[in-house]
């Protein structure tokens, strides 16, 4: 019995032991994919500043063709919804852009307030919020859009939209420049159809862009904002 009884606990202690082996390598493992994520994050970065072509400027006075007291959803409901949740996009009056996922359905009306349905990030993995900010070009309009987490660093997509009428406005294109510097295929061609929606708009979110230099057209607008 005794015998037996050590060779128990001989096994529990190499169990013990393996186990704990594996916890560290798996540690291991995680680490160098987060130091590989951050170190392709860098390298990212540098590459998104490199192509950022829409810089920050005050547009708030020039006249514009479509509405920007509102926001804009999906006209076919059944393709942007997940889970129950839709998603949104926000064209502020002074240019910048924000991109959100709220719960649905919302009753569109001018009083309600859609901030209070919008689903916020969390605070370390991005769930699909963007800001940016946008230009208009005759009937058209480009957007830059930009995001980050703890893991996959900064992130850019780039979109092209058409302006149909004051109300609607039509996704042609839609670029990922991270999977392009990686010379993956990114570049989609879209027909996805965006429709005008009264409300009230929550205050911009916009210090994610207005903080950085590189994202201004101005150099002294960022340092008069930065010192407000």
């Amino acid at each position: 019995m005794k015998y037996y009884h050590s060779n128990s606990k001989r096994q529990q202690h190499s169990n013990n032991l393996l186990e704990f082996v594996l916890i560290m390598c798996s540690c291991v493992i995680l680490s160098s994919c987060a130091l590989g994520e951050w170190v392709g994050y860098k390298m990212s970065r540098s590459y998104i500043k490199s192509i950022s072509d829409i810089k920050y400027e005050d547009i708030s006075d020039m006249k514009k063709a479509f509405r920007t007291d509102g926001y804009y959803a999906q006209e076919e409901r059944d393709r942007s919804t997940a889970k129950g949740h839709e998603y949104i996009m926000i064209f502020y009056n002074d240019g910048t852009y924000s991109f959100h996922y709220i719960n649905s359905p919302v009753e569109p009306k001018d009083s309600i307030d859609i901030g209070n349905y919008i689903i916020p990030s969390d605070a370390i993995f991005n769930n699909g919020e963007y800001f940016g900010m946008y230009r208009i070009d005759s009937d058209t309009v480009y957007v830059n859009k930009y995001r980050r987490d703890l893991f996959a660093g900064l992130e850019m997509r780039k979109n092209k939209f058409h302006i149909i009428d004051n109300e609607t406005l039509v996704l042609c294109y839609d670029e990922d420049p991270q999977l392009v510097y990686k010379n993956e295929t990114a570049k989609w061609d879209r027909n996805v159809k965006y429709v005008f929606k009264p409300a009230i708009l929550p205050k911009p979110r916009d210090k994610f862009v207005k903080k950085k230099k590189w994202m201004w057209k101005n150099e002294s607008d960022w340092e008069r904002y930065m010192h407000k």
